[in-house]
């Protein structure tokens, strides 16, 4: 039977490198690579490799209407 591998985590968020840089320094990783609207995060002794997208959020609003 094939093994998967999972190599990197990708999380969606508004601001991508202020979160790399707050998780690679959490976690004791680097930035090694920032495109922009992609940032990759390389964390020690082989873990799991972290990607960070740039993603347009509309906050939700509670209650949606009126009456709700």
């Amino acid at each position: 039977m094939a093994r998967l591998t999972v190599t990197t985590v990708n999380i969606g968020a508004p601001e991508p490198r202020l979160l790399a840089d707050f998780y690679s320094a959490l976690l004791g990783g680097e930035v090694v690579r920032d495109e922009g609207d992609d940032v990759f995060v390389r964390l020690p002794d082989g873990q799991v490799a972290l990607s960070f997208q740039r993603e347009q959020f509309t906050l939700p609003v509670w209650p949606a209407a009126p009456g709700d």
